[in-house]
């Protein structure tokens, strides 16, 4: 059976996006999960627009959820992109869902973190014989990667449409949480926590991630979650410096 090779990322803003794009076409992913993805003044990629210069520059179409603006840059968003090889994957459905209401920011610097808006981009896709879930996130950030409250709130949301979700799927993202939070538990009872079972012990880039104290040993903040349906045929969390995360990559096919 073919398989297909998915690649999860937090960007840093597109702060080395150059080198992302350069990893993704030297890599041939088929699925690509971008976290962070922005534009206008709260991008750090110099042409101002993230989700438009890979889609400049990438074989993959793409689709953009963002989560937040800012009252005073109309060109100024944060969010998630997904991108993908329709050549193997057929897409049949997009679907934003909305953790907390879409937000339009005075000052992205001076913001309350609790106020952080955050969405769920979703695409549905036929791959060969097989329907196949997509679900892109960034849950909320704190200062400690930590249950909170307004985390719960977010997050159940999440795991609600989860737990309706009918065809095999593949949830990934930046959760901003560790591995014996509350929140992680609760998706753990949904589906397989590939990152976990995989042995990933730190997500976190050492050489460009500002929190220089928590090295080492790094956090496990990002995670790839697969239904049962989906065969994992290898899954690495890779030292490569292309943000202040490392790219998680799976690759996978459906069990028979």
């Amino acid at each position: 059976m073919a398989s297909y090779r998915f690649l999860n990322l937090n960007t840093y803003k597109g702060k080395y996006l150059d080198k992302i794009i350069h990893f993704v076409k030297q890599q041939q992913f088929d699925l690509v999960h971008l976290q962070e993805v922005s534009g206008g003044e709260i991008s750090q990629n110099p042409a101002g627009d993230d989700f438009g210069t890979v889609s400049q520059q990438l074989w993959l179409q793409g689709k953009l959820a963002s989560a937040m603006g800012l009252k005073k840059d109309p060109k100024a968003y944060f969010g998630n992109a997904t991108f993908f090889n329709q050549k193997r994957l057929k897409l049949l459905d997009t679907k934003i869902l909305r953790l907390s209401p879409y937000l339009e920011l005075a000052d992205y610097d001076h913001r309350r973190i609790e106020d952080d808006s955050r969405c769920v981009l979703i695409l549905k896709f036929e791959a060969g014989n097989h329907r196949l879930v997509a679900l892109n996130t960034h849950l909320a950030w704190g200062p400690r990667p930590d249950d909170k409250p307004y985390k719960l709130k977010q997050a159940r949301v999440l795991i609600d449409y989860l737990k309706r979700l009918k065809q095999p799927f593949i949830l990934s993202g930046d959760f901003n949480l560790t591995p014996d939070t509350q929140i992680v538990q609760a998706f753990d009872e949904i589906a397989r926590n590939i990152s976990l079972e995989y042995g990933a012990t730190n997500t976190l880039n050492p050489h460009l991630h500002r929190a220089k104290s928590l090295f080492p040993p790094g956090l496990f903040v990002d995670f790839v979650y697969a239904s049962r349906e989906i065969q994992v045929k290898a899954f690495e969390v890779k030292p490569a410096d292309l943000s202040d995360h490392y790219p998680s990559i799976l690759e996978f096919s459906w069990k028979a």
